[in-house]
């Protein structure tokens, strides 16, 4: 009976030979994104490459009609899509008479080392946001070392009626009445606490350290410790901000560089603490980070209170100003 079922077994998966490799993919790609440290090195794969996957594996069903071979495929369906990036735009949020509107600009500046700096502050301004969230507002000298800058009062000479307020990298410039500013915390996220009508909205924003680090090699000993050692701090990290967006009983506003993809798992502890705005765009696909001009990743996003209305997103090109595209969103409460 036993070596009958191992027959069974057998003949199934011989049978089905590329349907069980697709699921083979697509299961451990679920269990361990950002579960198991090494499954890092995955990670440059952008999530648009598992749609493409799941699509060719339903074009080969199609073609070879295999019943077997759909029914992993719909198995499989749950998996793909936590590991994808496609956005079919489905927020119904009507704006409201009654409801302050509230515009968020969120970008990766690249640092501040400028070619273009008329260009770079232009940009900024003619987005005419009531809150700038901005990461990388540094700079990296020759020896890879970050320096902070002191530039305050020609900030205030550009965002004239706004509030600036600084930690580390981060700028978080607000037209907004400040409630409370989190500077003393070590974290790779700025917490501020702004007051909007009867409602005080926490804005936190967010640049989460990499995941790997590819100068390492050929080293492999080298490169998999430092892994491994990347792992345990992101996930520290992940878990701190988690913990502070737990116990706040405010509304909040979400956003940031998380160097995390989808289908790098990690990112969806964040986005099940609220709505992801860009399901308020109108792209099929999303992306904000390119490498070589190839612009395939999302690693910048935009996370909302449930209570609040996302009535817009998109995302803006910056060109030669940043590897980053910023992110436009309006909200209301």
């Amino acid at each position: 009976m036993k070596k009958d079922y191992f027959k069974v077994v057998k003949n199934f998966v011989l049978s089905n030979k590329i349907s069980v490799f697709f699921t083979l993919i697509f299961t451990l790609q679920f269990l361990f994104a950002g579960r198991i440290w090494f499954w890092s090195v995955f990670s440059v794969i952008p999530p648009i490459f598992f749609t493409v996957l799941y699509l060719t594996w339903l074009l080969w069903i199609t073609v070879k009609k295999n019943f077997y071979g759909l029914s992993l495929l719909l198995l499989c369906l749950p998996f793909a899509i936590y590991s994808s990036d496609v956005t079919i735009k489905h927020f119904t949020d009507q704006p409201s008479q009654d409801s302050t509107t509230v515009k968020v600009f969120n970008w990766n500046t690249e640092f501040w080392e400028f070619n273009e700096k008329a260009k770079f502050f232009q940009f900024l301004v003619e987005q005419q946001a009531d809150v700038y969230h901005l990461q990388e507002h540094i700079l990296l000298n020759k020896n890879g070392y970050f320096i902070e800058l002191d530039d305050q009062e020609e900030l205030k000479s550009i965002f004239k009626g706004y509030t600036i307020v600084k930690k580390t990298e981060f700028l978080t410039i607000t037209k907004l009445p400040v409630v409370k500013s989190y500077l003393e915390e070590e974290s790779y996220y700025l917490r501020v606490d702004v007051q909007v009508g009867k409602n005080v909205l926490s804005l936190y924003n967010v640049h989460m350290p990499v995941h790997i680090n590819t100068a390492i090699l050929p080293d492999v000993y080298k490169f998999a410790v430092d892994l491994k050692h990347r792992f345990d701090f992101r996930n520290q990290e992940f878990n701190k901000l988690i913990k502070d967006i737990k116990s706040n009983t405010n509304v909040f506003y979400i956003s940031g560089d998380f160097n995390t993809t989808r289908s790098m798992g990690k990112i969806h502890e964040i986005l099940d603490l609220g709505k992801d705005a860009a399901y308020a765009g109108d792209n099929f696909f999303n992306a904000t980070w390119s490498v070589n001009d190839i612009r395939v990743w999302r690693i910048d996003f935009n996370i909302v209170h449930n209570g609040l209305k996302v009535l817009h997103y998109k995302e803006l090109n910056p060109g030669s100003l940043s590897d980053h595209w910023a992110q436009l969103v309006t909200i209301q409460l």
